[in-house]
């Protein structure tokens, strides 16, 4: 027998006081009521309170502190400096770390394990098969202090938690999920099954990962936040507060989306992209890397990019422009630095080829190509244009600022429309000696 065990196989009477470690060098105690089963092993310097329950092949080790009708199932595991608060319960084949804390009526299922120094906040409960990495907190910040939660913190079964995590009261981690170390889950944050949070990353309060999601590594996931399932997003990336982003949605690593953004179910925004506050990311839209969204010098809010577009890397879009559906910015959103200027609007399936610049307030037409299909580069259309529907603009082609450009339009290669010019629709306008050629 351990030096510091001994069997307990009877109960102890209403009025008994029993030294449960005879060995020790301060004696145990057992208060009133309280009922040690069988087979039961009690560390020295245990304190057992009235009315609590030590299972059957229980192994309690030493200085356990266990509160008031704290129940520990049969074969579970305590380790030297646990203590269990007041109506707590620890269920069969529970482990249970040394120096871990369970607040009052706190509840750890069948075969959920607890790490060393854990701390579990009071009306907790922890899933069976749980696993709760050393140093993790779960619930409020004081857990040592059995302070009452507002609402009880949820692991479902089979969920793993690093160590040195930290849980705000009522977040709720679903099955199989998997939360990194040094991970912190706000305030009635929800978790869905199977998804994964990288070590460090934060979810705000009220945020939502869904099932299957990925959070990567010092990700930041802002309050009210939604994440799709199956969503992916990078390590350092940030999400802003209330924004949305859909299922399948891809962030790449270090991009930002800000508050109120809104991204579309399997849009793909590109590493250290920016989508500004309010911009709307249709479905199946493709961002490329280092493009803004939004742009204001860098954010500019409420750009909307419709369903199926594409934007090409280092693309800037500014405030409250509107791209249509499967508009292509930046040729097949594979070439770069196209500039879209605020309040500007491109129509649907339009094609603006890489470097070329859209003047703020202009309007480009569904169908339109600028940079001649979208693959040359260097066209600039100024302020307040008007590019109609289905016309093409050549590469290193100018249009002034108030121009007019009529639909089924053609301005050639390196043509210059000055300000305020006006091309009638279907008219093909050339450079010829350095002087501009219309055709009607």
């Amino acid at each position: 027998m351990d030096m510091n065990f001994e069997r307990i196989v009877r109960r102890i009477a209403p009025s008994a006081c029993v030294v449960i470690g005879l060995m020790a060098a301060a004696p145990g105690y057992a208060g009133h009521g309280s009922f040690v089963r069988p087979g039961a092993q009690i560390g020295s310097n245990g304190l057992i309170r009235p009315a609590a329950q030590i299972g059957s092949n229980a192994q309690i080790g030493s200085n356990g502190l266990f509160r008031p009708a704290a129940q520990i199932g049969s074969n579970a595991q305590i380790g030297s400096n646990a203590q269990i608060g007041s109506n707590g319960m620890i269920r069969p084949a529970a482990q249970i770390g040394s120096n871990a804390q369970i607040g009052s009526n706190g509840m750890i299922r069948p075969n959920a394990q607890i790490g060393s120094n854990a701390q579990i906040g009071s009306n907790a409960q922890i899933g069976s098969n749980a696993q709760i990495g050393s140093n993790a907190q779960i619930g409020s910040n004081r857990v040592q202090t059995f302070l009452p939660m507002p609402r009880g913190m949820m692991a479902r079964p089979d969920a793993q938690i690093g160590s040195n995590m930290l849980f705000r009261p009522s977040a709720q981690i679903g099955s199989n999920a998997q939360i990194g170390s040094n991970a912190q889950i706000g305030s009635n944050a929800q978790i869905g099954s199977n998804a994964q949070i990288g070590s460090n990353a934060q979810i705000g309060s009220n945020g939502a990962t869904r099932p299957n999601a990925q959070i990567g590594s010092n990700a930041q996931i802002g309050s009210n936040a939604q994440i799709g399932s199956n969503a992916q997003i990078g390590s350092n990336a940030q999400i802003g507060s209330n924004a949305q982003i859909g299922s399948n949605a891809q962030i790449g690593s270090n991009g930002a989306t800000r508050p109120d953004a809104q991204i579309g179910s399997n849009a793909q925004i590109g590493s250290n992209a920016q989508i500004g506050s309010n911009a709307q990311i249709g479905s199946n839209a493709q961002i490329g890397s280092n493009a803004q969204i939004g742009s204001n010098g860098m954010f500019r809010p409420a750009a909307q990019i419709g369903s199926n577009a594409q934007i090409g890397s280092n693309a800037q879009i500014g405030s409250n422009a509107q791209i249509g559906s499967n508009a292509q910015i930046g040729s097949n959103g594979s070439r770069p630095d196209a500039q879209i200027g605020s309040n500007a609007q491109i129509g649907s399936n339009a094609q603006i080829g890489s470097n070329a610049q859209i003047g703020s307030n202009a309007q480009i037409g569904s169908n339109a190509q600028i940079g001649s299909n979208g693959s040359r580069p260097d066209a600039q259309i100024g302020s307040n244009a008007q590019i109609g529907s289905n016309a093409q603009i050549g590469s290193n082609a100018q249009i002034g600022s108030n121009a007019q450009i009529g639909s089924n339009a053609q301005i050639g290669s390196n043509a210059a429309a000055r300000a305020a010019a006006q091309i009638g629709s279907n008219s093909a306008v050339r450079m010829n000696n350095n002087r501009l050629v219309e055709q009607n």
